[in-house]
């Protein structure tokens, strides 16, 4: 199972803290447009963004991801 990041779980969390996502974008140092297309699943955050969007929620990189089953060779092949 491969690890992937989750829209769904940033959203839970902005929302848990009360954040809008212009408030977010501030904290994290980014637009808003930006923050809205990660948050609505349109785009996924580098690298460098995941870590202050982790600090900003309060809660861990990993709590930000979701575990997805990928599909097997053999099932992509056919």
């Amino acid at each position: 199972m491969a690890r992937q990041f989750s829209s769904h779980h940033l959203r839970e969390r902005r929302m848990t803290a009360d954040l809008k996502p212009e408030e977010l974008a501030l904290r994290i140092n980014r637009t808003a447009a930006t923050v809205r297309a990660i948050d609505n699943g349109y785009a996924l955050p580098s690298v460098p963004v995941l870590a202050p969007l982790a600090d900003a929620l309060d809660c861990t990189v990993d709590a930000l991801f979701t575990t997805a089953d990928m599909p097997s060779p053999a099932t992509i092949a056919a």
